[in-house]
Parts: C-alpha cells; sequence; structure tokens
C-alpha cells in the first residue's frame, strides 16, 4: 500500500581528488514513516558529503541532526533542502546517525522520520584522543574505585585486595591459567608429604597407656558409670571422661591460606565468566537496532560488527568457567586442602613456607594472588556505552571534572554513582548521576551530569527544585555544577561539552539560555550564573562576553558566559581550563557566601553599617573573612577574577 506523500533522501561522499560515490539513495512513502536504515555506511573523515532532502508536501517543519548537532531547518511551505560538500567529519569518529526530525505542532516536538547509520573512519589525531578519552575514563573511575575501597563504602570481606585492577577477561584468563599450573605443580609437591603437626584437642574418651590425665580428667574418670572399682578400691576398668590428647593434624595455617586462595581464584573466575555473559548480552540488544541484511546473499551489520565479538565473549566464559572449577577441583582433590578451615593470620613467611619445597612455590603463588584479587573496574561497560566520540566527549569532560575535584577535595560523599558487585565496580554512565565534593566545613560542591531540568509546569508538579521556561522539552545541560551553603545553592555554573574542532562564535548564540531559562520553582530566583561551551578547538583556547579590564570582585550574580578549550591530549591530564573555571568559580562563591556576605545581587557595603570601608577584592579577602571552614583554594594571582583572568579575549 502506497500514498502520494513521499520524501527522498540521498547522501553522496566526495574524496579529496573529486571522485564522488552514492552513499545511500531512498524513496520513502509517507506509510512507511519512520524509517530506519538497517545498514552501516561508511564514511572517511576527510570525504565531503551533500545531504539531499526533498518531500511532497510542505506542510510541517523539518531539521536535521549529524553527530548529535543541528545542521539544517527546514520551514514550513519548502520542500526541498540541499547542502553540498561538507567536511563534517574532519574530527569525529565512531558510529554516527543523521536524522530527520519532523515537527509535531499538536505536541510542540520534533519526531525522528527517517534515521541513515554512519560509520566514520577517523583521522589519526582524532583516533588518538579517542583512546586518551577512552583510557582516561578508565583511569579516573579506578580511582574512584580506591575510594570505595578506602571509605569502606562495601563490606571489606567482598575485596580481598586494596588493589585496583581494570577488568580485561583475555589478560585475566592468562594470568587464572599460568597461577592453576603453577599451584597444581606445587600441590603434587606437597601431596606426597604434606606439613603436619601435633595439637592437642579435649574429647570425651576412655583412658589409654600413655595418656596423661589431668586433676579434673582423673575425677571424671573416677566417677564415670563406666568405671569399676575393686573390694579393695583399686579401679579395675575406667570409664570415659574428657581428655586432653595430642593428635596429629594437617590443618595448618599454611593449608588454610592455600586453600582460601583456590576458593578466591575460583570466584574471580566465576566473576570474569560472569562479565563475559552480560557483556555478550548488550552486544546482542544491537540486534533490534541492526535488524537483518535487507538481502539474502548479504551480511548484516550486527553479523559482521557484533556476532564475531559476541562469539568471543561466549568462548571466554566458557574458559573462565572452566578454570573456576579446576581451581575448586584442586581443592577437593587434597584432604589437607579439603578439610582445612578459615585462615586466622595474615599471609606471611613462615617457616614451613620458607623451608620446604612445594611450600616455597606456593607461597609465591599466593602473593600474586593477593596482588590480583583486588577490586575490578567494568572498563568494558564504558566503552560500549560511548562509542561515539560526541557522547564520550561530553562525559570525558563530566569525568575530568569530578577528576579535578577529586584531587583538591579527596573522595567524594558515597552516592549512588556507581555499584560494587562480586567485587566488580561498575560505573553508573546514565543522565542525572552526580558527586558531592566537601569543600568546607559548611560548603559543598555538586556535579551533576546530564541532569533533566523540566519545564516549569511539570517541574512544580512533580516537586523538582528547578525548572524551565520558554520552552516544552527539558533541558538537558552536559554539566551542572552547584556551590552549596548547607542545601541552599550559591551559585550553579553550566558547563556544555561540544566535540567540534572548529569553534565559531556562532555556537556561544546558538548554546540554550540556561542562565535565564533555569530558574528554581519554589523562589524564582535563577541560580545559574555561568555557562561554558567546552570544545576540542585548540585554536579558539578562551573566550568570554567579559572585557579585559574588570574589577576582581564581580559577585556571583554577575552572567558570565563564554567558551574554553579542552583537548584530550594525554592520559591523567585534567584540561587547564576546567580547573581554572572551577576555581574561579569556587572562589567567588566562598567570597559572597552566606556565611561571609550578603546572598547574591546585594553589595557587601550595606551590611558593613555607614561609613564602613568597602571589602576588597575577593582575591585578597582573608580566610575568615570568606569561608567558615578550612577551604583548599589557592591564590593563583592569574585567577584574580570570575573567569581565567590573562588568557581573556573580551568578547
Amino acid at each position: 500500500m502506497s500514498s502520494s506523500s513521499f520524501y527522498e533522501l540521498r547522501l553522496d561522499a566526495a574524496a579529496e581528488d573529486g571522485v564522488r560515490r552514492l552513499v545511500v539513495h531512498k524513496l520513502v512513502d509517507g506509510l512507511a514513516l519512520p524509517w530506519r536504515d538497517e545498514n552501516c555506511h561508511e564514511i572517511r573523515h576527510d570525504e565531503a558529503l551533500t545531504i539531499d532532502v526533498s518531500r511532497s508536501s510542505a506542510d510541517c517543519a523539518l531539521r536535521g541532526l549529524l553527530c548529535n548537532e543541528m545542521i539544517f531547518e527546514v520551514p514550513v511551505g519548502r520542500k526541498r533542502i540541499r547542502l553540498s560538500d561538507n567536511t563534517w567529519f574532519l574530527h569525529e569518529l565512531g558510529e554516527s546517525t543523521f536524522i530527520v526530525e519532523e515537527r509535531d505542532d499538536e505536541e510542540e516536538a520534533f519526531h525522528p522520520i527517517i534515521e541513515v547509520n554512519l560509520r566514520i573512519i577517523p583521522s589519526p589525531e582524532t583516533l588518538h584522543q579517542y583512546k586518551v578519552m577512552a583510557e582516561d575514563l578508565v583511569q579516573v573511575h579506578a580511582g574512584l574505585a580506591r575510594d570505595v575501597v578506602s571509605r569502606a563504602v562495601v563490606r571489606r570481606s567482598a575485596i580481598d585486595s586494596p588493589a585496583v585492577h581494570e577488568l580485561q577477561p583475555e589478560p585475566i584468563l592468562a594470568q587464572l591459567r599460568e597461577l592453576h599450573g603453577a599451584l597444581r605443580d606445587a600441590l603434587a609437591t606437597i601431596g606426597r608429604h604434606p606439613g603436619s603437626a601435633l595439637q592437642t584437642v579435649t574429647r570425651f574418651d576412655a583412658y589409654r597407656p600413655g595418656d596423661r590425665p589431668g586433676t579434673s580428667a582423673l575425677f571424671g574418670l573416677l566417677l564415670s558409670p563406666g568405671t569399676l572399682v575393686s573390694a579393695r578400691g583399686r579401679p579395675e576398668r575406667l570409664g570415659k571422661a574428657l581428655m586432653t590428647k595430642p593428635v596429629l593434624t594437617t590443618d595448618l595455617e599454611e593449608h588454610r591460606h592455600i586453600a582460601a586462595r583456590l576458593l578466591v581464584l575460583a570466584g574471580l573466575g566465576d566473576t570474569v565468566a560472569r562479565h563475559c555473559r552480560q557483556t555478550a548480552a548488550l552486544l546482542r540488544h544491537e540486534r533490534h537496532r541492526w535488524g537483518n541484511a535487507p538481502r539474502e546473499d548479504e551480511v548484516s551489520v550486527f553479523e559482521s560488527t557484533y556476532l564475531p565479538r559476541i562469539e568471543l565473549l561466549e568462548k571466554l566464559a566458557a574458559e573462565a568457567k572452566a578454570a573456576a572449577a579446576a581451581f575448586r577441583e584442586l581443592r577437593w582433590k587434597y584432604p589437607f586442602l579439603r578439610h582445612a578451615g578459615r585462615p586466622g593470620t595474615h599471609l606471611g613467611p613462615t617457616p614451613l613456607f620458607v623451608e620446604r619445597p612445594g611450600y616455597r612455590e606456593a607461597y609465591a603463588v599466593l602473593r600474586r594472588v593477593r596482588d590480583l584479587s583486588g577490586l575490578l573496574v567494568d572498563s568494558e561497560s564504558i566503552r560500549l556505552h560511548y562509542r561515539s566520540l560526541a557522547s564520550m566527549f561530553e562525559y570525558w569532560c563530566f569525568v575530568k571534572t569530578i577528576n579535578w575535584l577529586r584531587e583538591r577535595y579527596g573522595a567524594p560523599e558515597p552516592r549512588d554513582s556507581f555499584s560494587v558487585v562480586g567485587a566488580v565496580y561498575r560505573p553508573t554512565l546514565e543522565p542525572g548521576q552526580f558527586f558531592l565534593f566537601r569543600v568546607t566545613d559548611t560548603h559543598t560542591l555538586r556535579v551533576t551530569y546530564e541532569p533533566s531540568i523540566l519545564p516549569w509546569r511539570q517541574a512544580r508538579a512533580q516537586g523538582c527544585l528547578y525548572g524551565a521556561t520558554l520552552t516544552a522539552n527539558p533541558l538537558r545541560p552536559d554539566i551542572l555544577v552547584e556551590f552549596l551553603h548547607a542545601d541552599y545553592v550559591v551559585a550553579a555554573m553550566v558547563l556544555d561539552a561540544k566535540a567540534t574542532t572548529r569553534f565559531a562564535m556562532q555556537r556561544i548564540r546558538e548554546m540554550s539560555d540556561y542562565a535565564r531559562q533555569i530558574f528554581e520553582v519554589a523562589s524564582g530566583r535563577q541560580p545559574v550564573r555561568r555557562v561554558f561551551i567546552l570544545h576540542r578547538d585548540s585554536e579558539s583556547d578562551y573566550l568570554s562576553n567579559l572585557p579585559p579590564r574588570r574589577p576582581h570582585a564581580l559577585p556571583p550574580s554577575t552572567e558570565i558566559f563564554g567558551a574554553a578549550a579542552c583537548v584530550p591530549e594525554k592520559v591523567n591530564t585534567v584540561p587547564a581550563h576546567i580547573g581554572r573555571l572551577l576555581r574561579s568559580f569556587i572562589r567567588c562563591c566562598l567570597a559572597w557566601s552566606p556565611d561571609a556576605a550578603p546572598s547574591e545581587g546585594t553589595a557587601a557595603t550595606e551590611h558593613a553599617g555607614a561609613g564602613a570601608a568597602p571589602a576588597p577584592p575577593f582575591a585578597t579577602l582573608p580566610e575568615e573573612a570568606t569561608t567558615s571552614g578550612t577551604a583548599r583554594v589557592d591564590s593563583d594571582p592569574n585567577l584574580e577574577g570570575p573567569d581565567t583572568g590573562p588568557d581573556d579575549k573580551g568578547t
């Protein structure tokens, strides 16, 4: 069945030598909407893309999105738009989607009608930045995992070692195989002549020659019903009593440590198997996205891209399960391990571990097991969740913000931003997660990833703190930084991450007006006073709306917006502008917090009394005048203002 309504989409790519090729050409009937292409089309980073969209009727507005950014709008009454030879992918990689959305006037919202999946072959520079961001995410979450261990957020019995490792199935399985071989050989040597010791036990038993009963045992024997006494008063047969007797036992502390570590290794194998199965299950969800091959003689994207990885993960899961079973079999194979109790001491170089053959080799393996059996960071979920450069850059900026604050103010307060299941640390990658950092005794900093600011009517009905005006859809800033005095928000700053490498002033004007649209539902106050775009254009560096020459003491009520470059160049390095923006924001809020000064928008001299001297610039305020506790804020002369200082280029 067909109708007279249709949409036509054509994508052409042109290489640097001028050779053109057709990427997608599709005529979609109006009754077949929404339509999603089940193929994935490859485009090189240096190819220029031409987009041609036409339609039969023009009774509603259209817009196109590429790499999560809007690239065109088609107003009502216009039937066709053509964008010729644009190199959008010079600094992109991974999977992207070109989406055509249609506006629904009744709902006042856009809905996708056409989706085309693209796989971008990146440039070496972009690939390097992606790898840096991926490694950075794992490293920062490893640091947060160490906070989990050090702050005892989880039960210590669930984690055998304070060490933190990345959960990589292949290397861990290789270590498990190596450890199993070493322990198997060491236990074979020990099994020929296992160590034993004389141990005194107290049990209800009869007297035997050689026993040395104590006074209470002798009294118990005489009173025992089984004791026979002659007419002369001499015992002829003794009954039973609680006797202390020496027993040869193999339940040594060394055997207990070996048995316990075998169970730890078996548990590690189970953890790797469970992780592989869960990752394979996540990848299997891609089948719903890609579907089957368009034709029988073709291989679908799912079968060519994801199915080999799924098969490998299932194979690794089976190997990990077999490794866990092998370690348990070793423990049950030898009686001196099977009947061993729980260790009562810490692992150390005892005389038996040091002097006996077999035990020396086993002790060396046990030390390696202790280092291996720490908290594992689930890095695979991070890489699976962020396969698009634009999405990864947004989360990377959030994580680097957390990283800077963590290095400055210590571990964040425990929240639901992670989960520890089976000694595996899994970060929560969904929007809405937040971290709380203690700046002073009464001040905290709350950093939220992609909070959802609902329209004000909906926010008021749901009892939300913030609401949004002049919008029918929720506002979702990438990073929201709030400075709190107890529960009162002194001021807030929005950091909006854009993965573009060609930043222009037009992007500032196109950005959502967070400072004027977000307000507190209860009071009507607008808390967002600073809005900055974070981008990857190293040549743009820093821009703000403030002039180069300005007063030092600007209150938080001053509205500041601009942009700063945040280029992922090295692992474990926080971009300089993130630190400068955060440091300047915190210093300004500390100077104008309720502990030290009036609330925002009120001059300090109003509360100082008539004839009092005006307050000095906040960069030189004494510590007791600015905070109620001890705040770690450096007096950096380059940061004597609410923005970054000497690098400022006034707009």
